[in-house]
């Protein structure tokens, strides 16, 4: 069953890889992490659906950062 998620450090590793498999699988995915151009690499191309991933660049580490990641989600 799909769902919906949101990935942090989406741009490279292990949170890319995760990503893509979600969107491979039909899942809809808040890409984010601190480089915006990585996450766009990672939530372009391969055959999903542009609406079914959001690239959101946000810094866990910093509180305003993620607060600012959430209001792109939420508007």
């Amino acid at each position: 069953m799909a769902g919906v998620a949101v990935i942090t450090g989406a741009g490279s590793g292990l949170g890319r890889a995760i990503t893509q498999a979600l969107l491979t699988a039909g899942w809809r995915v808040a890409a984010a992490g601190r480089r915006e151009d990585r996450l766009r690499e990672t939530v372009t191309g391969d055959g999903w659906p542009a609406e079914s991933a959001l690239a959101i660049r946000s810094d866990v580490t910093d509180p305003d950062s993620v607060a600012e990641g959430d209001r792109s989600l939420h508007g």
